[in-house]
């Protein structure tokens, strides 16, 4: 693509202060068990097998729970009988010392389970049951002897289709196994739905590494679906701000920047501020439940400062367009969103789960060549507080709210994605 590079020539990348990403125990965070589901109409049902008899782990609930899953065509016997009473044993004592032996004995079992006899999928069921009882190291390990499983297949040619295919080079480039992706891409890329190859190309091409991918024929403007917005975002400073609160003083640097961009920036001047927030919002992001309440809502105070919108579904974003403009027009006040688009959809292409706002707006304006982006207060769902101005409203604050609200976050994403690692590498 003349003279393109999908390569940020600077990316910064600033946590909140001592927020790292690490694993951490959700219940002693939020005060709740969050119900992480990558299946949503399976994981809870086994959780309330698991967890139906509170006296202890009965021969009653090992039974209904391997019912359970064999209704879900998930292999019952990939692990024995007694490898759930050790599951139960450890998910509830967690925090002690005997728990995690418990812990330890199962990702033994995890490490010396052979690569046949289950698909990886299966094990991703298994991965959802444990983060939904906060076992997050014996999650990590079902995870990884998933994508060992699904690589192993790719590498085989074992029903390879579509999604397995998708699911293997997701693993590859989660391994930062380059070469093998692009062998394996060039193989079997004619078995692929042009859909989804266009997805992957798209996807994927923004890291230097995959620069293999990239189709110089086609105009930037085809590629991100919305006229202008290409030409608004390269070679510009570009920063992302989040809602995580924070006490450091970043305004003064965060105005300095082109173009300031913000997750569900709705409401006029609402959640800035002249010492950590800044004054300035640019470009608004509204991708979560927010977007559904803007829909909803009969009167607007709409930021009149913004250049851009971008909403995450071409639906949601003709309904909200269309009323506010027309609330707008009715005052006599003229067309208040000139500018807006729908983001590009590429949970299809990732391993598992979905992305949460920060990485989905991160590779979003990375594709349109930025000349730098930095990122502010981002926390990426490790606290459960958020900086005033951001919920929907000071009463989303009561623990009860938020502890629904995380809840509902962690069915779909997928924590232990590793995207922003490999987008921060290259």
């Amino acid at each position: 693509m003349r003279g393109l590079s999908y390569k940020a020539k600077t990316f910064l990348f600033k946590l909140t202060p001592n927020k790292l990403l690490q694993l951490i125990d959700v219940q002693r965070l939020f005060g709740v068990v969050v119900p992480f589901k990558s299946y949503p109409q399976d994981i809870d049902q086994y959780y309330k097998c698991l967890v139906s008899h509170k006296s202890g782990f009965l021969e009653t609930t090992n039974r209904q729970l391997r019912k359970s899953l064999s209704w879900r065509r998930v292999n019952k016997d990939i692990f024995p009988a007694d490898w759930w009473a050790e599951f139960y044993r450890a998910a509830s004592r967690r925090d002690d010392e005997k728990g995690l032996e418990h812990q330890q004995k199962l990702i033994k079992q995890i490490e010396d389970l052979p690569l046949q006899g289950f698909r990886y999928w299966e094990l991703l069921h298994f991965y959802s049951i444990a983060l939904r009882v906060g076992l997050f190291s014996v999650a990590f390990h079902l995870r990884e002897k998933s994508v060992d499983k699904v690589i192993k297949d790719l590498k085989n040619d074992f029903e390879i289709n579509n999604y397995n295919l998708i699911r293997g080079l997701a693993a590859l480039f989660e391994r930062n196994k380059v070469e093998e992706f692009r062998r394996y891409y060039l193989m079997y890329k004619n078995r692929l739905h042009p859909k989804f190859n266009s997805l992957i190309q798209n996807f994927y091409s923004v890291f230097d590494e995959y620069v293999f991918l990239r189709d110089d024929s086609k105009n930037p403007t085809d590629i991100n679906g919305a006229l202008g917005f290409y030409d608004y975002i390269s070679d510009k400073r570009v920063c992302i701000v989040g809602p995580a609160e924070t006490q450091a003083r970043d305004a003064v640097e965060i105005n300095e920047f082109d173009i300031i961009t913000r997750c569900n920036y709705r409401e006029h001047l609402k959640g800035l501020d002249p010492e950590v927030k800044g004054t300035r919002t640019n470009l608004s992001y509204i991708l979560s439940h927010q977007a559904d309440h803007l829909a909803n809502k009969s009167t607007y105070n709409w930021p009149h400062d913004l250049e851009w919108v971008v909403f995450r579904t071409k639906k949601i974003r003709k309904k909200i367009v269309e009323k506010i403009n027309k609330f707008y027009q009715q005052k006599g006040e003229g067309i208040a969103i000139n500018n807006s688009r729908t983001i590009n959809n590429f949970n299809p292409v990732l391993y598992n789960g979905t992305f949460n706002a920060v990485p989905y707006i991160t590779h979003d304006i990375l594709r349109n060549n930025p000349s730098e982006l930095s990122i502010f207060h981002v926390d990426l769902m490790l606290t459960v507080n958020r900086a005033a101005g951001y919920t929907l409203d000071e009463t989303d604050k009561d623990r009860k709210k938020m502890r629904i609200y995380i809840s509902s976050c962690s069915k779909n994403h997928d924590p232990l994605i590793k995207y922003l690692n490999n987008l921060v590498e290259s």
